[in-house]
């Protein structure tokens, strides 16, 4: 399968999950102008007019003008619209609250609508309503997140613009990352040698195509993959696969046993999150069940210089005879029928009918 729209995937979803593959550095300030966001780092950025920069790490405080609970069930209300979801975010976080009993981390019970919210308290000890200025604490992956060409505006300044209308200045340990370090390859040996005569010491992610095999057809009645008669409308579905290689450099140890570790860790639960569920274009048309999956992951090579960790996943396309050289034919438009009736007492007659076969007849 094509492997670039994966890489354009995994370089600007990536970053915001792991920092592990790119170059970072902190952003001490979001600041919001109606949709313009000027940034503030810690040290000098580098960046240079118009780069994509990937922004992670930001969450969106909303105002909570009222904060209670009835026992030990939360209840909040927010200044403006929320982006919770009922059975997609576990938990919501608040902050600001006078009563240290509302702040913190709570499992989301109910989302009524877009303003109110209820939440699992621990226990019935808070005092309610809650006072001070509380918040909710909004990790909301499109906004001040996400994949943004820059203005330069000072070392340790730049600006971009992103969909985040009137909201709050951001909050949370917000990082901007550059220069990623994901690239494919068309065998994971070429990558290797890439790789190595670089002679750096950060982690790679590689994307290999890997085989295109056609799934069996289950009312073939034989060991073939499918069979077909010249009447049956062509149609097979492949499972296309490709694996994503992750490089780490062992000069520093001798067992890989932390680089596995990473990789099995962080690694892999940040690639999965992005991969899983995803759907690619690809050269034929994909249905709507067609996503991106999960297939396994192993070890793939060791030696004292680097470890390489491979994740293999597929998805599906489907072939159809749109996209093939059928046999000439030709359209069938009109039946014409003779029909001979033949009387004893009188010369046998012939007589012809026509059908036209058009829905509308010509004029």
């Amino acid at each position: 399968m094509k492997i670039e729209p994966v890489i354009l995937w995994l370089q600007q979803n990536l970053p915001l999950y792991t920092s592990l593959f790119s170059d970072t550095v902190s952003v001490t300030s979001l600041e919001n102008n109606s949709g313009i966001v000027t940034a503030t780092t810690s040290s000098a950025h580098n960046f240079v007019n118009g780069q994509l920069i990937n922004i992670g790490g930001a969450f969106v405080p909303n105002n909570l003008v009222s904060l209670t609970r009835v026992n030990n069930i939360g209840y909040g209300t927010t200044q403006t619209n929320h982006d919770l979801t009922q059975g997609w975010q576990p938990n919501i976080t608040i902050s600001g609250a006078d009563q240290a009993e509302y702040n913190g981390t709570f499992p989301l019970l109910t989302v009524p609508n877009r303003r109110n919210f209820s939440f699992q308290l621990p226990d019935d000890s808070a005092p309610t309503p809650a006072t001070g200025t509380p918040q909710l604490i909004e990790f909301r992956p499109a906004g001040y997140n996400g994949y943004f060409p820059i203005v330069v505006i000072s070392p340790t300044q730049f600006s971009y613009e992103a969909p985040v209308g009137n909201e709050l200045n951001a909050t949370g340990s917000i990082v901007a990352s550059s220069n990623t370090r994901i690239s494919g390859a068309a065998s994971i040996e070429r990558a290797i040698d890439a790789y190595t005569k670089q002679g750096i010491d950060r982690m790679w992610m590689i994307v290999v195509s890997g085989p295109t095999r056609a799934n069996n057809d289950r009312n073939t009645k034989s060991d073939a993959t499918a069979q077909f008669s010249k009447t049956d409308q062509y149609w097979q579905r492949l499972i296309e696969s490709l694996s994503v290689y992750v490089i780490c450099s062992t000069t520093s140890g001798i067992t890989a046993r932390r680089e596995r570790d990473l990789v099995e860790d962080e690694v892999m639960y940040s690639l999965l999150e992005v991969m899983c569920g995803t759907k690619f274009t690809n050269n034929f048309p994909v249905n709507k069940w067609a996503r991106m999956v999960f297939v396994g992951h192993d070890i793939f090579e060791y030696n004292s210089s680097y470890y390489i960790h491979k994740f293999d996943f597929e998805t599906q396309t489907d072939l159809s005879f749109n996209f093939l050289l059928l046999p000439f034919t030709t359209a069938f438009r009109d039946i014409s029928l003779n029909f001979l009736e033949n009387d004893e007492f009188e010369s046998p007659t012939i007589m012809t009918a026509h059908v036209d076969l058009d829905d509308e007849p010509l004029e």
